[in-house]
This record gives C-alpha cells, structure tokens and sequence, in this order.
C-alpha cells in the first residue's frame, strides 16, 4: 500500500482551498488600491503608494500559497535557473551586430524612398499632374 495520500483536487487541478486563497489575495491587493484612494487627503502620497505595495506584496504572498500559486514559483524559479545559463554577447560583439542592423535599415530605407518616390512620379505623370 502506498502511504502517500492522493489529492482530493479536482480534475483542473484547483481545489476550493485554493480558490480562497487566490480571492482573499485578490482582495487584499485591492484593499491596498483602496486605501490610496480613500485616504488622499488624509495620508501623504508616499505612504498611500507604500499601502499599495503592501497589498500586492501581501496578496502575492497568500496567493502563492495555493497550488497554482505555487507552480508559478515553480516556473519563475525555472526561469532564473535559465537565465543563468545564458551566455550574453560580448561588447565587441553587441557594437558590430548593432552597426550591421543599422546599415541594413539605412538600406532598407533607401530603396523604400526610391520605390515611393518613383510611385509618386508615375502617379503624378498618370493623372495627368
């Protein structure tokens, strides 16, 4: 017999704990937007941005608690791992390749200027102009 125990969530994966969890920091963030607003002429401007702060950070906490709340750590922990690997251009590298694309859209936006002045001038000349 296998002692792990199954989860009783459903199918999506979402169980009605984590519903709450996700709602009640759904409205903590909005209580911190409500305060800024309610209290404006009460509380200087710096603190009512800091209410606001600390209710996304509080109900990004209590959100992370639940399971897809969790997961989404998972992926942003992931995401750090991956961008650590990335091996980044050296300046040498990044000053030829942003030379190389500004030549190009200087080439490209000459030809572009000869294909519209030549439209225009056959226009013209078409119209009888």
């Amino acid at each position: 017999m296998n002692a792990k125990v199954e989860d009783a969530s459903p199918e999506n994966g979402i169980a009605p704990a984590d519903y709450a969890l996700i709602g009640a920091g759904v409205l903590v963030i909005l209580a911190g937007i409500f305060a800024f607003y309610y209290f404006d002429p009460q509380w200087a401007t710096w603190v009512r941005t800091l209410t606001v702060v600390a209710g996304l950070v509080g109900g990004m906490f209590i959100s992370s608690r639940s399971n897809p709340g969790k997961q989404f750590m998972g992926f942003i922990d992931a995401s750090i791992v991956e961008l650590r690997k990335v091996v980044w251009p050296t300046r040498q590298e990044t000053m030829q390749t942003t030379g190389v694309v500004i030549v190009a859209v200087i080439i490209v936006g000459i030809m572009l200027f000869i294909i519209d002045y030549s439209l225009t001038a056959f226009v013209r000349e078409t119209m009888g102009g």
